[in-house]
């Protein structure tokens, strides 16, 4: 009996590994079901562009027009664009971002399309919830160590020293851990900066303004909030598309911009700080995470449009043109959208 006693011991025990075992494929195989069957929120738009210059110059030699491309990643799906009555086109990535544009290099022809009905381009795309602490197949891929010290760099209006840096060390220099850091300086900007665009200075994505003055719109809380997770050693980016309405079907649209910063192992994780200021319960659902109402279209700030002649612009939502060399700076641009149900592939010419 005392040697038969061990066996038995060792072969409970064994079993019982087994079980646990077993339990934990069987849970973790349900967890991937439920992760790659579960319903994620999404819609889908086609968003028009049309941009007109009446005042272009009959002696003009050289006009170009950049459209910013939305972003094909996977929070978003870009299905097709098209350009209308056949105006002839390039597509041209921008180096330093990989922002992509429809590049027009007008002809006489084109140029008094420019004048009268204006340019069009039509972009079908489907934004899913981007919620990727919850849905581990929506993060962002992981950048090249080169990627990610440019977005540890300051831009024009973003310093990352003197007042931005101080601001962001006392209200989160003493917290452990990048995220931690992050959520901390969100909740402090989305409780002391006011959605406010009244008066001037707001709208550049001024950073300094923003800590300043403690108002601003969209562009300058989240330069804030990029300026301080910099100068913390925390890679942040700027996102900037359209916000689209979520109780209508179509419009026009004005541009909204958002942040993301990027945490070792999670990715890049989403901030929408103005959209949770101006409703405090949604304080929550907009940090690390963000709604399918909206489409981006560009990353980064100061940035080259590809081809171009002209010094780099600040952020980039709306065409930019170029008549003869200089910048054209009174386009009349209008953008709008309308809900689809279901996108169909190959109708354009992308």
């Amino acid at each position: 009996m005392s040697f038969m006693a061990p066996r038995i011991i060792k072969i409970v025990l064994a079993l019982a590994v087994a079980c646990v075992l077993i339990i934990i494929v069987i849970s973790r195989s349900s967890d991937d079901v439920v992760s790659a069957s579960a319903e994620v929120a999404m819609r889908s738009f086609e968003i028009t562009y049309n941009v007109k210059v009446e005042d272009v110059p009959a002696d003009a030699n050289e006009v170009k027009v950049w459209i910013p491309v939305p972003i094909d990643r996977k929070a978003q799906k870009l299905h097709y664009f098209r350009v209308a009555d056949d105006v002839p086109y390039t597509v041209l990535e921008e180096s330093k971002y990989g922002n992509n544009y429809i590049v027009f290099d007008l002809d006489e022809t084109s140029i008094s399309r420019l004048r009268s009905d204006g340019l069009e381009v039509v972009f079908c795309v489907t934004r899913y919830q981007n919620r990727p602490l919850e849905s581990s197949w929506r993060e962002d891929q992981a950048e090249s160590d080169e990627q990610i010290e440019m977005y540890l760099a300051p831009n024009n209006l973003v310093p990352i020293n003197g007042r931005i840096a101080d601001e962001a060390k006392r209200v989160a220099g003493h917290m452990k851990g990048r995220f931690a850091r992050s959520k901390v300086l969100y909740e402090h900007i989305v409780k002391t900066v006011s959605y406010d665009k009244r008066g001037s200075g707001w709208g550049r994505g001024d950073a300094l303004y923003a800590c300043d003055v403690r108002k601003g719109n969209c562009t300058d809380f989240h330069a804030l909030f990029i300026g301080e997770l910099r100068s913390l050693g925390i890679p942040a980016r700027f996102t900037i598309g359209f916000g689209i309405p979520q109780d209508k079907t179509e419009g026009e649209l004005s541009y909204h911009c958002w942040a993301q910063f990027y945490i070792d192992g999670k990715g890049w994780l989403p901030v929408d700080a103005s959209q949770a200021s101006m409703a405090l319960e949604k304080l929550a659902d907009c940090f690390a995470a963000v709604d399918e109402h909206r489409v981006a279209f560009t990353v980064g700030r100061d940035i080259k449009l590809p081809g171009s002649s002209c010094k780099p612009v600040n952020f980039s939502i709306y065409p930019n043109i170029e008549i003869d060399g200089k910048t054209c700076h009174d386009p009349e641009t209008t953008v709008s959208f309308v809900v689809i149900e279901a996108p169909q592939e190959g109708l354009a010419n992308n």
